[in-house]
């Protein structure tokens, strides 16, 4: 069976992919969340991870990825570098030096966590696609955008703490078979005066057109997934990893197609990838 599981959350990202009885994971939610996913797992029987990929520095994504590794085999784990620069805080705040020490201890330890029980692949420009049994993960917004704006002198930013760690997140075109799942992590779309500062979501919707299913990007915000964007994807399922509350925005802009809006404030949602058949389980 090949499904992909947008695990049961609020505001964080916990997906499952499943292929012929192997595993992975983009994502692992808050570390308060280990217990659910752990148990998760065990109810299916999965005792090994092919991979866990990390799309971004976020307690929200990373959270719960120290205990899986202790509790499962993992073969691989993919992670963007973090820059320790981020201008705001995985809450919205004003970032100030001392959450960003926090936040980069955070990040060493959990490499060497990694290290001592898995393989460690950061991704970068020279990974761009990542290649598991029958489907591809195309990686879109590889490279880093904060140290590359902190290091540019002639950017008005130059040394300065402005951007959200958000603007890192890689986004996941995952290709299956005929179908297209578009997983956008936590980018932005449209930051108003910071627009040029990433490769924002729209752009990414114009490169790969209509897709099948869509993980709404940074948990159905309205200035993540506009109108142009999602006109442009038109997708026919759409997961926002929120309340239902996030999803009003984005069912108003899908109202003229015929796509299917979820929230998985209350329940797993199960997509069978072979027959697009779609279960809620309320775990």
């Amino acid at each position: 069976m090949n499904r992909i599981h947008f695990l049961k959350a609020i505001w964080s990202d916990i997906i499952l992919l499943e292929q012929d009885q192997s595993y992975a994971m983009i994502d692992t939610g808050y570390e308060s969340q280990k217990e659910e996913i752990i148990l998760y797992l065990k109810e299916r029987n999965i005792k090994k991870l092919d991979f866990i990929f990390i799309t971004h520095f976020h307690r929200d994504h990373y959270g719960s990825l120290k205990e899986l590794l202790n509790k499962f085999h993992i073969d691989k784990v993919y992670i963007k570098a973090y820059s320790g620069l981020d201008g705001k805080t995985a809450d919205g705040n004003i970032a100030d030096n001392d959450y960003r020490k926090k936040e980069m201890k955070r990040y060493q330890d959990l490499i060497q966590e990694i290290k001592n029980k898995s393989q460690l692949i950061e991704i970068t420009e020279q990974i761009n696609k990542i290649t598991w049994k029958n489907m591809v993960l195309n990686l879109y917004n590889i490279n880093n955008k904060l140290q590359t704006i902190f290091e540019d002198q002639n950017h008005p930013y130059y040394h300065q703490y402005k951007i959200s760690e958000n603007y890192n997140s890689c986004a996941v075109l995952l290709q299956y078979q005929n179908k297209k799942i578009y997983l956008a992590s936590d980018l932005t779309d449209y930051p108003n005066e910071e627009k040029d500062l990433t490769m924002c979501n729209c752009k990414i919707a114009k490169k790969i057109g209509h897709i099948n299913i869509y993980k709404s990007a940074h948990h159905g915000l309205d200035n993540c997934n506009s109108k142009q964007t999602l006109d442009i994807l038109t997708p026919d399922i759409t997961v926002t990893t929120n309340t239902k509350d996030y999803i009003k925005n984005i069912s108003t802009y899908l109202s003229n197609t015929h796509s299917k809006v979820f929230s998985t404030e209350n329940e797993t949602i199960i997509i069978n990838l072979d027959t697009m058949e779609i279960r809620a389980y309320k775990n």
